[in-house]
């Protein structure tokens, strides 16, 4: 909450899929509801890539891919584990305890889970069918912790999306605590088209840029 302008938690995740046709859906469970971002085609929302559910307690995640991936056990389970979650977790700890009970081959994950609830939690689990690791937001500097497609905790210079975390990590130390909200994450962060290795001019000089450039 103290990374924020609001004083709460927040928690964005850019969707990159093959699946280009996604709706929201709202699921009346127990103990807890949730509303869910799923594909088009689901019809009853078990398999959830971001929701928010009655308790206040948010979830996404990024694949991962510098995490360990046993052959011969389930895989790509990742949505089938958020949407239980949705349904049965009320914090950021009730996650971890759902990722102890399910770990083992038939866990199918390997995943950054983001995490967010309304005690002010805010977390990324990085989870594999046997092991995790926990890291918390409030630790790390500004109280902001992002990733892309690795995993801290995996193998060194392995996996992907390590320009893409430098740009958005370049983009969020420029915005103090105060600016960050929904509103300057759409603007600031879903519509860059920067690069770390390429010259990327201030939007407010591009008027001023010569007609070649």
């Amino acid at each position: 909450g103290a990374a924020t302008s609001s004083g709460g938690p927040l928690l964005w995740k850019n969707r990159d899929t093959g699946t280009l046709s996604n709706k929201l859906l709202l699921v009346t469970e127990h103990p807890y509801s949730f509303l869910a971002l799923i594909d088009a085609d689901d019809e009853a929302g078990r398999a959830a890539w971001a929701g928010v559910n009655a308790a206040g307690f948010g979830i996404a995640n990024s694949a991962s891919y510098n995490l360990p991936q046993p052959t011969g056990e389930l895989q790509e389970q990742e949505g089938v584990v958020m949407a239980e979650a949705l349904r049965t977790c009320r914090t950021v700890g009730d996650l971890e305890d759902l990722i102890k009970r399910r770990q083992g081959k038939r866990l199918g994950v390997r995943t950054n889970f983001f995490a967010i609830d309304a005690d002010g939690g805010a977390v990324i689990i990085e989870t594999h069918n046997h092991g995790y690791t926990r890291y918390e937001a409030s630790a790390f500097p500004g109280q902001r912790l992002a990733n892309t497609n690795y995993s801290r905790s995996g193998g060194e210079n392995d996996g992907s999306g390590y320009l893409r975390f430098d740009r958005e990590s370049e983009l969020l130390r420029a915005v103090p605590a105060e600016s960050l909200d929904a509103a300057t994450v759409f603007r600031l962060l879903s519509r860059d088209l920067g690069h770390p290795l390429v010259q990327h001019p201030a939007r407010d000089s591009w008027a001023a840029l010569p007609a070649d450039r």
